[in-house]
């Protein structure tokens, strides 16, 4: 957050337990509005009318309205991605440091993250789409997936059908994890730093 919103991160916590980062939205990023004051005179009333200020004034609201919105957007990007993104600096740094963490951004589907070798990030995802139609899309598209190594060299997808259970290298680190659902199944992404990161992280 300090890198990704600076000028919105405050080190003022509220109180309880799910509260974990702040974030304040400084009021003079919006610039004010224009308008006619009541004492006015109709000519200079007329006046404003005609100058444009009023329509150039809200224009440059819309605009800073569309950064703050564009900002608030990206939160969930953000803090969703944090685990992946420290793991790849672990990663770049080549310093196998990264603990294993499993990340539930949605009530039955969760990610973890793991640094699988010193310069190897392998990110898995539970899948659940709950029409017929939906699971037997997802299921194609990852059969799909399977041969994606025989496509590009470097290039690490695999993909788990829902009948081979979850992965051993979940269930070795996460126990509670062994008997979850997932509908086609799982997937794993793994990125090398001498493959996908060489150019850094950013």
């Amino acid at each position: 957050m300090k890198k990704t919103h600076p000028e919105w991160y405050t080190e003022d916590l509220l109180n309880g337990p799910d509260f974990q980062v702040n974030l304040r939205i400084p009021r003079d990023t919006l610039p004010k509005k224009l308008n006619m004051k009541r004492d006015w005179t109709e000519e200079q009333k007329e006046e404003f009318r005609q100058s444009g200020e009023k329509e150039a004034r809200d224009e440059e609201r819309e605009k800073a309205a569309d950064v703050i919105a564009h900002k608030v957007a990206n939160l969930k990007r953000v803090v969703l991605g944090a685990p992946m993104e420290h793991c790849i600096h672990s990663c770049m740094e080549e310093k196998q440091s990264f603990a294993p963490c499993q990340i539930n951004y949605r009530p039955d589907e969760s990610y973890w993250v793991f640094q699988s070798d010193k310069d190897c990030i392998t990110v898995y995802f539970q899948l659940n789409f709950h029409t017929k139609m939906e699971q037997e899309l997802a299921n194609t598209l990852c059969i799909e997936l399977k041969n994606t190594k025989q496509c590009k060299p470097g290039v690490s997808i695999q993909y788990f059908p829902q009948e081979l259970g979850v992965p051993e290298t979940i269930k070795e680190q996460f126990k509670e994890a062994a008997n979850l659902k997932s509908n086609p199944g799982m997937i794993s992404m793994k990125l090398e730093k001498k493959v996908h990161l060489a150019r850094g992280y950013d």
